[in-house]
């Protein structure tokens, strides 16, 4: 905590997600340091000198662990856009806490096992069972150990196998930037053609409010007419042609998406209106973010081939399966009236352009006279013609400027007046004008949408000067997986390093990397079965199993290695190897596996932003450790053999 503060963090859901993350991490470094210290003590020695050896062996192999692991989270310090914003407080954190464990298991952990080391009790009736049962799994890992050893090429085989399935499985999954989070709040908004009245529209909310108040879970709802509503306001201006309808559900109750998806239905009955019915998802203020799931720019230069080029796109984009409430920015054209005028007639009469639009300001917007002061405050006094002299277009023409000479012009002899519609909006981006199309997301993951929207405008040609752009969810989606690739590649690249570094050995980091990709094939089969799309924090799950899944192949050699030097046989010294760093495997995975299960379960307000990263880490968690017992010896003798017999041919090598 006092490394967090200064590093300038505070207590939030993504700090406290990194402290949930590193509970179970945590205490793998005392796991391991203790029970290593307790077998010294069960073979007899004195309570310091146990401490000191048991921490002594382990050491190496501890602060390898902790370095691999703060390794991985390095380059998520670097990754930029909101994937960083997220997620950066969870590496840091994690970091800082792993750290810190590293500093108390060789200090703190073997100081206190010698203190209290007199202190221990005979175990009971479950410790005794408990003792039993890891009795008997040991002889039947050591078995089941010397099995594979025996067949080599099956288990090698079999593992290959297991990494072409998780390949595979990692494809078939669905991608998008991050999951749904289940605020239980929807959107209703309501778009009528242009021109109509106010109590129309409400006509229109009623019935919706009607439909809405008919759902059984419902808390609240809020209505709007002549407006966007309350939840929904981001980016819609508020006319008597609109209308909002707002509710949150109760929790417990049954998913917001099919709420939205039943109400569609219902909502589509209405007639002479166009109305959209959203699920208020992930974040509070996505939409501000990066727009709609799906989003499509087209930029040229004039408005009417951008308007049909519009409705092009959205047709194609419409047809392409999952995509709802497809809508461009060009809508309905405002009806307005136009002042053209005619420079020659006007100037005959001596009157110039700006002159005739200030009359024409002046007489339907009005202009401040005076002030009036009432009690210290300030009213500004408007003058303007009647509303009966401005109501029509016909009163317009009949409108009078005065010409220099003194000579009353009415407006119609030096300006034609036309009603034509007008655009609602114009945007402008890079100095070209752009409209766009915008669509949500029911029923498919975005990637795969995303991927299709892409296909089916694929063929459209546009006029020269013109192009289309990809925007909203999927570009942000893209940015993201781009950097986090990169991010995946750094850190396996840092962990191959620390460990190269370590044990100052080429063949012993080999060995260990060989359980990454099996944590990948893990975490992969672990999101397909609980029905997970691939997102970002599934990556930064992805990227924290390169550094963690290494501990227990990391345990495992470096006792290897120190049999090894002690003279045992390999074989013996790998069932030796396998007998003793069992159990401190279990529970190091066990420890880390139950602090993830409550993210990965999803209790509690906004978990679901953590539930993939959970369940990748369990599911990469269990099956390399399962696999990692058994690979990491076969793969090891494998190695090395291949490393003898290349010796052995190398001219001029010593005979072995």
């Amino acid at each position: 905590f006092a490394l967090m503060h200064f590093a300038g963090l505070s207590l939030n859901l993504i700090s406290l997600g990194g402290l949930a993350l590193g509970v179970g991490m945590l205490v793998d470094n005392a796991i391991v340091v203790l029970e290593n210290i307790h077998r010294h003590y069960g073979q007899g020695k004195d309570p310091v000198a146990g401490a000191v050896a048991g921490a002594s062996e382990v050491g190496t192999a501890v602060t390898a662990s902790t370095l691999t692991t703060v390794a991985v989270f390095l380059p998520i310090l670097f990754i930029q856009g909101l994937a960083a914003i997220l997620f950066r407080q969870i590496a840091i954190t994690v970091s800082f806490a792993l750290v810190a464990s590293l500093a108390v298991a060789l200090t703190f952990i073997p100081m206190a096992s010698a203190q209290l080391a007199g202190r221990r009790r005979t175990p009971g009736a479950v410790g005794r069972a408990v003792q039993g049962r890891l009795d008997r799994l040991q002889e039947a890992y050591v078995r089941a150990l010397r099995w594979a050893l025996g067949r080599r090429a099956p288990v090698l085989l079999a593992a290959l196998a297991f990494i072409l399935a998780g390949l595979a499985v990692f494809r078939l999954l669905g991608s998008e930037f991050l999951p749904a989070v289940d605020r239980g709040e929807v959107t209703v908004a309501i778009t009528l053609p242009r021109g109509s009245t106010l109590e129309v529209t409400d006509q229109v909310v009623r019935q919706v409010e009607d439909r809405v108040a008919a759902i059984p879970d419902l808390e609240a709802m809020f209505a709007t007419t002549g407006g966007s509503g309350a939840l929904a306001g981001l980016g819609r201006g508020g006319s008597r042609d609109r209308g909002a309808v707002d509710f949150r559900l109760s929790p417990g109750g049954p998913a917001t998406a099919d709420v939205v998806a039943d109400l569609r239905q219902e909502v589509a009955a209405i007639p002479g209106a166009h109305i959209e019915v959203s699920l208020l998802s992930t974040m509070a203020g996505e939409d501000f973010l990066f727009g709609s799931p799906i989003t499509v720019r087209v930029l040229g230069s004039d408005l009417e081939t951008l308007a049909t080029l519009a409705q092009e796109v959205a047709g194609r984009v419409a047809r392409v399966p999952g995509t709802t409430n497809v809508a461009t920015s060009v809508g309905e054209g405002v009806p307005e009236l136009r002042v053209a005028v005619d420079r020659a007639r006007a100037s005959f009469y001596g009157l110039s352009t700006a002159a005739i639009s200030t009359t024409v300001r002046a007489a339907i917007e009005g202009e401040v006279a005076t002030r009036y002061r009432v009690d210290g405050s300030e009213v500004d006094v408007r003058v303007m013609l009647d509303e009966d002299s401005r109501r029509t277009p016909a009163d317009l023409r009949r409108l009078t400027v005065l010409s220099p000479l003194g000579v009353p012009v009415r407006l119609e002899e030096v300006a034609s007046i036309g009603e034509t519609p007008g655009p609602p909006v114009i945007q402008r981006e890079d100095q070209s004008r752009l409209v766009t199309i915008s669509a949500d997301v029911s029923g498919r993951d975005v990637g795969r949408v995303g991927e299709d929207v892409r296909r089916a405008l694929a063929g459209l040609r546009l006029p020269p000067g013109y192009a289309l752009e990809f925007g909203g969810e999927t570009r942000e989606m893209a940015e993201a997986f781009g950097t986090l690739r990169w991010a995946l590649v750094l850190a396996v690249i840092l962990v191959f390093m620390v460990l190269a570094s370590l044990f100052e050995s080429f063949l012993q980091p080999l060995v260990i990397m060989v359980t990454v990709p099996l944590a990948f094939v893990g975490a992969a089969l672990a999101l397909a079965l609980r029905g997970h799309n691939l997102n970002v924090p599934a990556l930064i799950g992805v990227i924290a199993l390169a550094g963690i899944v290494v501990n227990n192949a990391i345990v495992f050699l470096d006792y290897l290695y120190q049999l090894r030097a002690a003279g045992l046989d390999r074989t013996e010294a790998l069932v030796q190897a396998g007998r003793t760093r069992l159990r401190p495997i279990l529970m190091t995975t066990t420890t880390t596996v139950l602090a993830l299960a409550p993210l990965a379960v999803g209790w509690g307000a906004g978990v679901e932003l953590q539930a993939p990263l959970a369940t990748a880490m369990i599911g990469g968690l269990l099956l390399s450790t399962v696999l990692t017992l058994f690979l990491v010896p076969v793969f090891y003798t494998g190695l090395e053999d291949l490393v003898g017999l290349a010796r052995r041919r190398r001219p001029g090598a010593p005979p072995r």
